[in-house]
């Protein structure tokens, strides 16, 4: 029903900034460093998630979004820099465990995923490429100056946006998703194997065609200078 997904909706956007203004006011509280805050900002989506999904009946995914959003402006705002900064770097480098491992675990599953491969999957394949590479510049070229003209973000030159549409690679959340859907015996064979095969080949393209390009992409976009021949 529409009013109980727009209920789920707002009622997790509500939960969300709640538990994320309830933690930076207790981590405040604390008076520590930043190892505080993350401490509890790390236990804060594993205990959001369940309480909202399972005890509130509202959407657990939207809420620990919204609890992130919250978190971060306040911190911004009542956090001196220094502090932001190695709270922000401690966090890059969990992301960067997390998305080793998820890759990891995927290439463990590639080859039996991958072993049934239909000559229509890879025509699906090229389909599925051609349409998200035009969906991230169609976003970009209409969106984005929208944006940029109600004050919501700086301008980007047009080169930065090419770019952006060009390398915007995203594999650890494709590839978690992948493996659940291949996973859950529930869903049909063939549902599995589509959603195995296409999130995979998606990302290992992603990975080795616009993944390796991005630098003469860059250098012909003028945005890096070209390589100097050494000289002697």
């Amino acid at each position: 029903m529409p009013t109980d997904f727009l209920i789920s909706l707002v009622g997790a956007g509500m939960v969300g900034l709640l538990a994320g203004y309830l933690l930076v006011t207790v981590s405040g509280a604390l008076h520590g460093l930043p190892f505080s805050e993350f401490t509890l900002s790390l236990a804060l989506p594993n205990l959001l998630y369940p309480l909202a999904e399972h005890w509130l009946h509202v959407s657990g995914v939207v809420a620990v979004v919204c609890a992130g959003l919250t978190v971060g402006k306040l911190l911004h705002a009542r956090r001196p820099a220094a502090h932001q900064a190695l709270f922000r770097q401690m966090w890059q480098h969990l992301a960067g465990i997390a998305s080793a491992a998820v890759f990891l675990l995927a290439a463990l599953h590639v080859p039996v995923m991958l072993r049934d491969l239909r000559p229509a999957d890879l025509l699906t394949l090229g389909m599925v490429t051609v349409a998200a590479i035009a969906s991230r510049f169609a976003t970009l070229s209409v969106c984005l100056p929208i944006l940029t003209k109600l004050g919501a973000c700086k301008p980007v030159p047009r080169s930065h946006r090419l770019l952006l549409a060009w390398g915007g690679v995203r594999g650890p959340v494709t590839l978690t998703l992948a493996l659940c859907v291949a996973r859950n015996q529930a869903l049909p064979p063939d549902a599995r194997h589509f959603a195995a095969v296409v999130s995979i080949g998606f990302v290992m393209l992603n990975l080795l065609c616009n993944g390796l390009t991005l630098g003469p992409l860059m250098r012909r976009l003028g945005i890096v200078p070209a390589a100097t021949p050494p000289t002697g």
